[in-house]
């Protein structure tokens, strides 16, 4: 250490003592070790590798790449927010913009900036929960309703409950019950209503401007009805009675002559017998039967041929 202060000692008196005309020699002065001295400085040296130019006693131009602790830009926008580059080495980015009053920086996912985006309350307010916009809730205070959907929440903070019964209007049934096996029946813009259970064999019945029901099938006059779980059968009452057009009788003799019942809604008659072959059907008077007779001249009109 002395040594070196007699150097640079008798250096700092050499150049006070003569003038510029007059170079210093370095054999008189011994600058060999001297020279270590002038040697670039740790900094300089950082600095002359970093990608500025020129030497330790110049001023430094360039951009400090983030590899050596820089940002690799040399202009930034006042107050917009700084990220990190493309690559772990690339110069950093800033996001666009600076947002307004009320803006949240939000995430657009892994290779994109994040960007300003219009929060729906200020952080720390009341936020409202959209359809499927998704997303982890955020904020101080988290009011939840149902609005006019019939459904209310219970919990606390993000944690929350679904309750209550969905309203028509909502693509809901208004209902939180119905009769089992019943039929559903819509009431406009009312709960849903069912039906009670139908039994073996019954039908659903419409009525207008009322509800359907579940009745059992009745059988007309003339009809008969069968039914269960999975048929429903409709017969006729034999023999049809001449009241509902039949005749009352299951088998006619071929080729007798048909006549009325004893009453008006009698069952039909037939005439004894169908005749031979001349014979007239003639009445027997009021309530009776017509029969088959021979012909005379009395009362009927005979064919007289010839002389006979």
């Amino acid at each position: 250490m002395r040594k070196y202060h007699f150097y640079f000692f008798s250096l700092f008196l050499t150049v006070f003592s003569r003038t510029e005309e007059q170079p210093i020699k370095k054999n008189n002065l011994k600058l060999k070790k001297l020279d270590k001295l002038r040697r670039p400085s740790p900094i300089a040296y950082h600095l002359a590798n970093s990608g500025y130019s020129g030497g330790s006693n110049q001023s430094a131009t360039g951009t400090i790449p983030v590899s050596k602790g820089g940002t690799g830009v040399t202009s930034l926008v006042p107050y917009a927010v700084i990220t990190g580059g493309i690559s772990p080495t690339s110069p950093v980015q800033q996001v666009s913009g600076l947002g307004i009053i009320g803006d949240v920086l939000t995430s657009n996912g892994p290779g994109t900036l994040p960007t300003w985006q219009n929060a729906s309350v200020v952080i720390g307010g009341v936020q409202s929960i959209t359809g499927d916009s998704g997303g982890a809730l955020t904020g101080a205070n988290i009011n939840f309703t149902g609005g006019t959907t019939g459904l209310l929440f219970s919990g606390s903070g993000t944690t929350q409950t679904l309750t209550g019964t969905l309203a028509v209007g909502h693509g809901g049934t208004g209902a939180s019950t119905f009769t089992a096996h019943g039929v559903l029946i819509g009431e406009g813009t009312s709960p849903v209503v069912a039906t009670n259970a139908g039994t073996n064999g019954q039908v659903l019945l419409g009525s207008t401007g009322a509800d359907p029901a579940f009745i059992t099938p009745t059988a007309g006059a003339g009809l008969t009805v069968t039914s269960n779980a999975t048929t429903l059968n409709y017969g006729l009452t034999v023999p049809v009675t001449v009241s509902l057009g039949g005749t009352g009788a299951t088998s006619l003799t071929p080729y007798a002559v048909l006549a009325g019942g004893t009453t008006a809604t009698g069952n039909l008659q037939q005439a004894s017998g169908v005749g031979t072959s001349g014979q007239v059907l003639t009445s027997n008077g009021p309530s009776a039967l017509p029969s088959w007779q021979n012909t005379s001249l009395t009362g009927a009109i005979q064919t007289i041929t010839g002389d006979t």
